[in-house]
């Protein structure tokens, strides 16, 4: 029992041992697990130490790189760049920074930016950046140092841009400069000298437009803008609205035509275009015009400058000594016509006269004779309308009441005027007086309102006559009509007629020019009546337009002086005894003379060579008691041979006739001693009554 029961311990302790031994080496083999794992581990945190230090070494060696390559771009960079802190403490500052501010790079690391650089209104600029974290930017702004005047202000770009940390607060400020000075003087200069030639063009007397590539006006100086009475747009589409004459024909001026148009649509230069043009406030002047296309690059027409010149007045006083000039040469021409013509009627009027006395009165002859002597008394008024014309200083000239003679012409003129006319008087209440002629006067209204009846005679109208004081400054206007200023009487004839162009304005003066047809007038009403106005001190202005009627204003000087009638008193045809020498260079005039005044009694010695006149005389100066000579002789004028006369004898009464000469008048007649200065054709009562008026005196 004892035995078996020492089996069993001995097998349960075997077995315990064996079960211990398990559980030892089961512990030995996990140990050795986890050492191997341990081992394991710890071989792969070496591995992983070993690419971390290796990464790390890498990033390491790359942050240098990096370095480097910032450092190489920060210190070679052209733009001015400078790293600050919260403060506005310099960090540092690249090369360029240092150049424009004229410091060393190294003195500025720990200062101040506002130390180096005060400036309040910068100041407040950067800290405004700190406090909104919002980056600030500006072009051109001036800059001055206030260490260095010398260096005047420059002008920067310049920006401010912050630095954020993690926790979003500004941590560096980086400023970035650009030294702009040179543009912004270039612009300022340029700016400056547009100034300047906005300056020079707004003085300019001329007009100076600009006009883009669409043809809309973008600029225009005031004397362009006073010529044309305005700026307008015009655009390209609208060139239809331009109204152009050409000056020459009067022709319109085509939308594409005008020098605006030809120079952006054709790239055309245009030069001193004289046009006429209707002006935004419908006045209608004369420019030259000009036309230039600016160019770009390219050769492309990008806009145009005009150039308007305002030469109205100077081209109205051109065609006006253009008309003076015609004056003048027509006068000439029509002198020598009145001399050759009264010359002609002298012995036709005469010698009908006489033979008219002879004549049995109420017979047939006599009646023919009458015929010949109101035929020649026509011819002689028309010839006295171109004497008028001609000259200047012949006439005999009294105070005249103007309103009076123009309330009997246009009392004999409402008998003559068409039911379809009316004819209105506003004339001046009261004397006003002027130095004239009073039937040439006379004969002044009854032609211009003929001429304004004329012109109303199908369609009918409004003749308005008025006479009123006037005063004319001292202005060019005055100069132009070659009077002085002072008191005036203006006489206007306005009428509502079918008017006249520019064409027919600048002839309506000349003598033999009309618009009449054929039979209707002899074209010398006008002129005649300018001729008459300006021998009296006066002048003439006309005013036209095709279907708006025209105005004449005749304009006299007043003088404070009552007007005396001038009347002529028939007489009986006188005659005499005495011994006359009568002197002519025409055969037909010697001998007419001769007729008549040996019908009137006197003993007459008749003699066509002044020279040999002359001689006679000389040889038998008591013989004669009245010398008559024509003026226009060749070798010696009626004037030197009285002259001559004269000398030889003292005294003698001499009477100088002549049809027409500008050399001689009544005025310097008078001067040389001769009693009498008569114009032919004289009438056989007028040289019967001028011979005994100079014997008898």
């Amino acid at each position: 029992m004892v035995q078996v029961q020492d089996i069993t311990e001995r097998e349960q302790a075997r077995l315990a041992r064996m079960e211990a031994e398990k559980v030892l080496n089961q512990a030995y083999a996990d140990l050795e697990d986890r050492v191997k794992e341990r081992t394991a581990g710890l071989a792969r945190a070496n591995r992983e130490l070993k690419r971390e230090i290796a990464r790390r070494k890498r990033l390491q060696a790359e942050a240098v790189e990096s370095d480097k390559i910032f450092e190489g771009l920060f210190s070679s960079i052209i733009t001015p760049l400078a790293l600050l802190d919260r403060e506005f403490n310099f960090i540092r500052v690249n090369e360029a920074y240092a150049r424009a501010s004229q410091i060393p790079v190294s003195e500025f690391p720990g200062r101040n930016h506002f130390d180096l650089f005060p400036n309040e209104e910068n100041q407040s600029i950067f800290e405004n950046v700190v406090r909104t974290r919002q980056a600030y930017q500006v072009q051109a702004k001036p800059f001055t140092y206030p260490g260095h005047p010398e260096w005047g202000v420059t002008y920067w770009d310049w920006s401010l841009s912050p630095i954020l940390n993690e926790k979003g607060e500004v941590r560096f400020l980086v400023l970035s400069l650009n030294d702009v000075s040179e543009e912004a003087r270039a612009q300022e200069r340029l700016r400056q000298n547009e100034q300047l030639l906005r300056n020079v063009l707004d003085v300019l007397p001329i007009g100076i437009w600009t006009i883009d590539g669409q043809g809309r006006i973008i600029h225009g100086n005031p004397a362009g803008q006073q010529i044309w009475g305005g700026a307008r747009y015009v655009g390209l589409e609208k060139f239809g609205e331009y109204r152009g004459w050409w000056l020459d024909s009067g022709k319109p001026i085509a939308p594409g035509e005008w020098a605006g148009a030809r120079a952006i649509q054709k790239g055309e230069t245009s030069i001193n275009e004289e046009i006429e043009i209707e002006t935004f406030d419908g006045k209608r002047k004369i420019i030259r015009n000009s036309a230039i296309p600016i160019r770009n690059a390219r050769n492309e027409v990008t806009s145009t400058v005009i150039v308007n010149q305002d030469i109205t007045e100077e081209v109205r006083l051109q065609r006006q000594i253009r008309q003076q000039q015609k004056m003048e040469a027509l006068g000439t021409l029509a002198g020598g016509i009145a001399h050759d013509f009264n010359n002609l009627l002298m012995p036709i009027i005469i010698n009908a006269e006489i033979e008219l006395l002879k004549t049995e009165a109420g017979s047939s002859t006599a009646h023919s004779l009458q015929l010949i002597v109101e035929a020649a008394r026509r011819g002689k008024d028309l010839v006295n309308q171109i004497v008028t014309y001609a000259r200047q200083k012949e006439q005999e000239r009294r105070p005249v009441e103007i309103a009076k003679l123009v309330r009997e012409a246009l009392k004999f003129l409402r008998a003559s005027v068409p039911e379809n006319i009316q004819i209105r008087e506003s004339l001046v209440f009261g004397p006003v007086t002027c130095q004239a002629d009073p039937t040439q006067i006379y004969q002044v209204v009854m032609n211009l309102c003929h001429n304004a009846a004329y012109s109303m005679r199908e369609t009918g109208g409004i003749m308005d006559v008025s006479l009123i004081p006037f005063e004319l400054p001292e202005d060019p206007t005055t100069e132009r009509l070659g009077l002085k200023p002072g008191s005036y009487v203006r006489l206007s004839v306005r009428d509502t007629g079918e008017g006249m162009s520019q064409e027919v304005i600048e002839r309506v003066f000349d003598p033999f020019f009309t618009t009449k047809k054929p039979g209707e007038g002899t074209g010398l009403g006008l002129s005649v009546a300018l001729g008459i106005v300006k021998s009296s001190g006066g002048a003439i202005t006309v005013t036209s337009q095709p279907g708006k009627g025209s105005t004449f204003h005749v304009y006299l000087p007043r003088i404070e002086a009552g007007a005396e009638s001038c009347g002529m008193a028939n007489e009986a045809v006188p005659g005499g005894k005495e011994r006359i020498l009568f002197i002519d260079d025409e055969d037909i005039q010697v001998r007419t003379a001769m007729s008549m005044l040996e019908f009137l009694g006197y003993r007459v010695v008749g003699m066509t060579n002044p020279e040999e006149a002359l001689k006679e005389f000389r040889t038998h100066p008591k013989d004669f008691d009245l010398v008559m000579t024509d003026q226009n002789m060749p070798h010696l004028t009626g004037e030197k041979l009285a002259t001559e006369i004269l000398k030889i004898r003292p005294g003698i009464p001499v009477i100088l006739c002549t049809g027409y000469s500008e050399l001689v008048n009544e005025e310097t007649a008078r001067a040389l001693g001769i009693r009498e200065f008569v114009m032919k054709p004289l009438s056989l009562q007028e040289m019967a009554s001028t011979i005994r008026q100079v014997l008898e005196t």
